[in-house]
């Protein structure tokens, strides 16, 4: 909501619904798009990378799961009003700590599942798929009898 009113050919009334329901009801939307943390995924010649942006959550919070080809990266923060209310008075509070769920599927004749690794630093997660290698083949030597 602004403390300003624009100026505009419109009537009062779409002023009103414009200044206390329109931009309300985009930044709610706004809010929920922002509920899926945004991703990367990265392909290189021996692995597959996923960078998750979650900042404000401690690496406890994450569960990453690998359920037959379904990787499911969560997690769940959860703040403790009671304590915080009592520090502080909030003038305007915007920051939530929910949860998400993002699932990806992978193909498992292509990863390596056994040897997925991750960690979190600075607001991301990183997660290290790597690919299951061709085996070299060896050239084999075929020993030619004389009959």
């Amino acid at each position: 909501m602004t403390l300003v009113r624009r100026k505009s050919n419109s009537n009062l009334s779409n002023l009103f619904f414009d200044d206390f329901f329109g931009r309300e009801l985009a930044n709610l939307s706004n809010r929920q798009a922002e509920k899926q943390p945004a991703v990367n995924i990265k392909e290189t010649e021996d692995a597959y990378k996923i960078e998750l942006s979650a900042p404000g959550f401690e690496k406890e919070d994450f569960k990453v799961e690998l359920n037959e080809n379904i990787l499911n990266i969560s997690a769940e923060k959860t703040v403790n009003e009671e304590e915080t209310d009592k520090k502080e008075t909030f003038l305007r509070k915007e920051f939530s700590y929910s949860g998400f769920k993002r699932s990806f599927t992978l193909d498992e004749k292509n990863v390596e599942t056994s040897k997925i690794v991750g960690k979190y630093e600075k607001g991301l997660l990183y997660l290290h798929i790597p690919k299951i290698g061709e085996k070299e083949k060896e050239a084999k030597f075929i020993k030619i009898n004389i009959a």
